[in-house]
């Protein structure tokens, strides 16, 4: 996945270019370049954490992955993504993201039971009175206005470290599944800001209406 910034359709940075030497135009271009990458992450963060239950934790200058809300949590492992920025008169930003379903286990969950005697769904505490009847479920709030309600579901840490929620496919011992929500990739393509959804169609919309402005801000700065 990649976004390329280009001026052919803008007259005053084209101008601008053949006017200036090569060498302070291609600082300028990559210095606002990474700004606009910058600024598209931050647009299409904001719209994932609003939408998800879920928040985006910074691994490094441009690496980021999923952290849970609820204990803090970070898995690097199940999904991430890195901004490679943009270098010399290379105009392109390349976007990697990594990662399959995120793991449950990220997003906000609690032990809940069916009542036998009268359906009621209802949260599982310490003061909780249990009766046999009554059907054990683990609800995991997705996003703001979806929960998960899964049934034969437990959470378990594997000898590894690893912890996650975990499914029996009915009754029986076996088969056992770690569920996952939707993927990296997913969200950041279904990411909307503005009425432009997608990450890449995001940072194109920031270019289209920051680039002018930001490049000859650069310029102005180069010069002083």
């Amino acid at each position: 996945m990649g976004a390329t910034f280009t001026i052919e359709n803008n007259e005053a940075l084209k101008e601008f270019k053949k006017a200036i030497d090569s060498k302070i135009w291609n600082k300028a271009f990559k210095t606002t370049a990474n700004e606009i990458a910058k600024q598209g992450f931050n647009k299409t963060k904001s719209s994932i954490i609003k939408r998800f239950n879920i928040s985006i934790a910074a691994l490094g200058k441009n690496h980021f992955a999923f952290k849970s809300r609820q204990t803090g949590e970070i898995k690097k492992t199940t999904g991430h993504l890195y901004i490679k920025p943009a270098y010399k008169n290379d105009n392109e930003i390349e976007i990697n993201i990594k990662g399959d379903g995120i793991p449950l286990i990220l997003f906000p969950h609690s032990y809940s039971i069916v009542r036998h005697n009268t359906g009621k769904i209802v949260k599982l505490t310490k003061k909780s009175k249990v009766n046999k009847q009554d059907k054990k479920l683990i609800t995991v709030k997705i996003s703001k206005t979806h929960n998960t309600l899964l049934k034969n579901a437990f959470i378990a840490t594997m000898k590894s470290g690893h912890q996650g929620i975990f499914q029996r496919k009915d009754k029986s011992r076996l088969p056992i599944m770690e569920r996952a929500s939707v993927s990296v990739r997913h969200m950041f393509r279904n990411a909307e800001y503005n009425g432009v959804k997608g990450f890449e169609n995001i940072l194109q919309s920031v270019w289209v209406n920051k680039g002018e402005q930001r490049m000859l801000h650069n310029l102005n700065r180069i010069f002083k």
